[in-house]
């Protein structure tokens, strides 16, 4: 569990049998003929066959999707399209437009089936009490193929971000230079992410410093914060502007009985964090 982006559910939170059964409809797979991705429940390691998992009484469901995805790199796809182009140039053939897409098309065809698979594995978290829906996924699109997955089965969806209506950089912004105080039991880590708020594009990183010391404190002071790494005794984490949370690090033994006490621990440990984040904007 890497990366985390939190969401607040306003819809009826689904009751483990029924993920279970949406879990078994919609199984893992490799991708088939010409697909480029696939997305589906896998069973849970050393948990005998089990898909969605209650943890800690009935305080969190947990399930992890696996995610299988190829492609054609291009320079592969290209380098074989140009041979063909040769090809057809030596029998005096005329080169257009169209035929350069038809090619490029027929190149993919013929080696997509052939290239590797890469699986990642999506956690999804439904956080019961709080009513919020943690997805373990890189990218926002990603999140929407989670969700529609579910809606395809025939939940229904409503969420919007957990810090809607909050300035993030604002507030990390005020952490870093201590115009805010940070919220409980949290501290500033030795990462920031800067950005020229003229030119979004021109980023600065400051990695394993502290960050209170005066010439970071001048670096960030004509900047807007991007990300921040916050840190806790048992949870280290950089926060995004846009509310992901990634680079997730656990503190503490790591010798766990099984999954569903792993998985407990570091459940509960973000949430802890998460909240005393929703408490810090709530004053």
């Amino acid at each position: 569990m890497k990366q985390l982006r939190v969401l607040t559910l306003h819809s009826d939170l689904p009751e483990q049998d029924d993920l279970a059964k949406i879990a078994k409809s919609y199984p893992a797979r490799e991708c088939q003929h010409l697909e480029q991705a696939t997305l589906g429940f896998r069973d849970l390691p050393g948990m005998h066959g089990e898909k969605v998992l209650m943890v800690e009484g009935s305080t969190f469901l947990y399930a992890e999707f696996l995610r299988f995805r190829r492609s054609v790199p291009a320079n592969v796809r290209d380098r074989e399209v140009r041979k063909r182009i040769k090809k057809l140039n030596d029998n005096g053939e005329e080169i257009t437009s169209k035929v350069r897409k038809a090619l490029k098309d027929e190149v993919t065809n013929e080696l997509l089936p052939k290239m590797p698979q890469m699986d990642t594995v999506i956690p999804l978290v439904i956080d019961i009490a709080s009513k919020r829906i943690w997805v373990g996924a890189t990218s926002d699109s990603i999140v929407d193929k989670v969700f529609q997955l579910l809606r395809n089965a025939g939940l229904s969806i409503l969420v919007e971000l957990w810090f809607e209506g909050v300035d993030l950089s604002r507030w990390m912004g005020d952490w870093m230079l201590d115009r805010q105080e940070l919220p409980e039991s949290l501290s500033l880590g030795g990462k920031v992410k800067l950005a020229d708020p003229h030119e979004p594009q021109a980023t600065v990183t400051i990695s394993n410093e502290e960050l209170t010391e005066a010439e970071f404190q001048a670096v960030a002071e004509s900047r807007t914060v991007i990300s921040l790494e916050l840190a806790n005794a048992g949870l280290s984490f950089m926060l995004g502007h846009d509310g992901a949370f990634k680079s997730l690090k656990f503190e503490g033994d790591s010798d766990w009985e099984d999954l569903a006490h792993e998985i407990g621990v570091k459940l509960t440990e973000f949430r802890n964090a998460l909240s005393k984040l929703n408490d810090r904007f709530e004053h």
